[in-house]
C-alpha cells in the first residue's frame, strides 16, 4: 500500500467528518478515501484498504490512486472529471473491471462544489467511495428475486455471474455451451437496458447497499 496507512473512521460510535454522509448498515465493503488535489491519497478507512490491498483493480502508486488497466484508468479520469465539474455536476458511479469476480465500484466527488481542485496545495479536496460488488453467496437470490422479467434458464446464468464466475465457468456449471450462456446473457441485457456485465452487476447490487448521499 505504499506506506498508506488505513485509519479508523468510520466506526460505530465514533464522530465522523460532515462531508461523509451518513452511511447506513449494508453487506458489502463500502471505502472511503480522502485525496488531494493530484490523486494523492490522505486517508481511508478499513474497507478501503481490503478492497485495495489485492490490488488487482485498483492500486496504491507513489501514493496516488490508480486503476490497474488502462481502460480503467481512463474511466478513473473520467470519474475525476465529474467530480472537478463544479456545482450541478451529478456525481457518477463507474465500475473499475477485475480479472475474476465482480468489479468495484467507484465515484469521486468534491468536499466543496465551490471551490475548484487545486492540485498543489496537498489540501483535502475530494472523496471517494469505493465498493466491492462482489456479493456473498447467500446474497444472490435476494437480489435476484426482485427481477421476474428473466426466464429460469437466464436467471440460473446471472446467479453464477453474480458470484463471481466468468462465462465459461458457468458454462460448465450448467452443463451447457459458451455459445448459449452468451446468447442468454444477450437476452438479459435486452430485458434490463444494459450494453455490458459490468453494468449488469452494478444495476443488480447497488440498490441492495446503503449510501450515503452525494
Amino acid at each position: 500500500m505504499n506506506n498508506v496507512q488505513a485509519s479508523a473512521w468510520p466506526s460505530e460510535g465514533q464522530a465522523r467528518p460532515e462531508w461523509l454522509g451518513q452511511t447506513g448498515s449494508h453487506r458489502w465493503p463500502y471505502g472511503h478515501l480522502l485525496l488531494d488535489g493530484r490523486r494523492r491519497i490522505l486517508d481511508l478507512n478499513q474497507a478501503a484498504k481490503r478492497i485495495l490491498d489485492p490490488g488487482d483493480a485498483l492500486q496504491v502508486v507513489d501514493g496516488c490512486l490508480v486503476a490497474r488497466r488502462e481502460a480503467d484508468q481512463r474511466s478513473l479520469s473520467l470519474a475525476w472529471s465529474d467530480a472537478d465539474g463544479g456545482a450541478g455536476t451529478p456525481v457518477r458511479w463507474r465500475t473499475i473491471r477485475r480479472p475474476v469476480g465482480a468489479p468495484l465500484c467507484i465515484r469521486f466527488h468534491p468536499i466543496s462544489r465551490d471551490r475548484p481542485f487545486d492540485a498543489q496545495d496537498g489540501a483535502p479536496r475530494v472523496v471517494a467511495d469505493v465498493v466491492d460488488l462482489q456479493p456473498r453467496d447467500q446474497d444472490v437470490e435476494h437480489i435476484l428475486s426482485f427481477i421476474d422479467e428473466l426466464t429460469p434458464a437466464q436467471t440460473r446464468i446471472v446467479a453464477g455471474l453474480l458470484r463471481g464466475h466468468d462465462v465459461t465457468e458457468v458454462a460448465q456449471q450448467l452443463s451447457i455451451s459458451v455459445n448459449t450462456v452468451k446468447s442468454h446473457l444477450r437476452q438479459v441485457f435486452l430485458k434490463t437496458g444494459v450494453s455490458r456485465l459490468s453494468e449488469l452487476i452494478l444495476m443488480l447490487v447497488l440498490p441492495f447497499i446503503v449510501l450515503p448521499e452525494a
